[in-house]
């Protein structure tokens, strides 16, 4: 809208001063002169101004979201009514640890996440679940796609690690956390955060691993809680408890 008032103003001007410089002109010659100098300064200021507001609407930041195909695996209604039971009991339990880093940041709930080129299907399938699993809470929200640098972003991947023969008895099955790159205005946190599942191990690709996993990717640290999927030893919970979803609402001040 701004664009094309500019736009007019300029034909406006550049009318005008037509009209002055014109021979059938009602202002008399003497004056001419003096009022067309002042004129075309007019227009000149106009012009910059004008060029300038074109300059920086071409380069401001664009916030373009690529919606991807990506795997729905929905939250069974068992998995859901057992998280909104977990949520209205969470007030009267003891939070999930919380990553050191994200305790004292303001995070924004929304995240948009993107799959790695080279994750099979199961691996999306897993995630997709994960993703699910915290979406039903209600206390976050993960959209497929790729945000911009000032956005929530969460990479999930894949990685090799074999373990030397001495650990073969505790198997790391994934790796993930958040990263705070930067504060932007009104003091809210960016989290471009990560979560990978070790598929050298079968036992990775496993929706309770992936939940973990993203667990820490949102800011959730290991629990001492055997009932918390972010317990550091697979117990097999794909239900968030009442502790992980009370971490969950510190981190995201609902």
């Amino acid at each position: 809208m701004a664009h094309h008032r500019g736009l007019a103003w300029l034909i406006f001007i550049g009318g005008a001063t037509f009209l002055i410089a014109s021979d059938h002109s009602p202002v008399p010659a003497p004056q001419r002169l003096q009022i067309q100098t002042e004129l075309r300064e007019t227009v000149d200021i106009a012009k910059n101004k004008f060029d300038q507001f074109v300059a920086n609407s071409q380069t401001q930041p664009k916030v373009e979201v690529t919606q991807q195909a990506q795997p729905k695996v929905n939250v069974t209604q068992q998995e859901a009514a057992a998280n909104r039971t977990q949520s209205r009991q969470a007030d009267t339990g003891q939070a999930t640890p919380i990553v050191s880093i994200v305790q004292d940041v303001s995070l924004r709930r929304t995240y948009y996440y993107t799959f790695a080129a080279n994750d099979s299907q199961a691996v999306r399938n897993v995630f997709a679940h994960a993703v699910d699993v915290y979406n039903a809470t209600g206390l976050v929200n993960l959209i497929p796609g790729k945000g911009t640098s000032t956005q929530n972003q969460i990479k999930f991947s894949t990685y090799h690690k074999q373990m030397p023969a001495s650990q073969r008895d505790a198997l790391e099955l994934g790796q993930g956390g958040p990263e705070i790159i930067s504060h932007v205005w009104g003091g809210t946190a960016i989290n471009h955060a990560t979560a990978s599942l070790n598929v050298t191990y079968s036992e990775s690709i496993a929706q309770s691993v992936a939940i973990h996993e993203l667990g820490h990717a949102l800011g959730l640290d290991h629990s001492t809680n055997a009932a918390s999927v972010m317990y550091p030893v697979d117990q097999g919970k794909t239900a968030l408890s009442a502790e992980d979803i009370a971490a969950l609402k510190q981190i995201y001040e609902v």
